[in-house]
């Protein structure tokens, strides 16, 4: 099992910079304001709690969806990029 110190260093190595850059392009779009590398430390932070929430559930299936739509409500934003799409945080969405 990954520790938390670990866990964060994975992250920082590889998924900081994707959310960043995908937040910066969407940014630029909509006339965002928001700091994509805050951003990225934030999504995360929750991230990794909800995670922790789900390993230490009695019902870890019901708290996956439960963390799931959360995170999903959550990162949906009120601005859209020029074409009328909300932002997408899937990574592996082909942009």
């Amino acid at each position: 099992m990954l520790g938390l110190q670990r866990f964060t260093e994975l992250d920082e190595r590889y998924a900081y910079a994707a959310i960043v850059e995908r937040w910066s392009e969407h940014g630029a779009k909509a006339g965002s304001h928001t700091q994509p590398g805050a951003l990225a430390h934030i999504l995360l932070g929750a991230l990794v709690r909800g995670g922790m929430l789900i390993a230490s559930s009695p019902e870890p299936r019901t708290t996956r969806d439960e963390v799931s739509a959360t995170m999903r409500e959550c990162s949906r934003t009120r601005h859209t990029s020029g074409e009328g799409k909300d932002f997408d945080f899937d990574v592996d969405s082909g942009r």
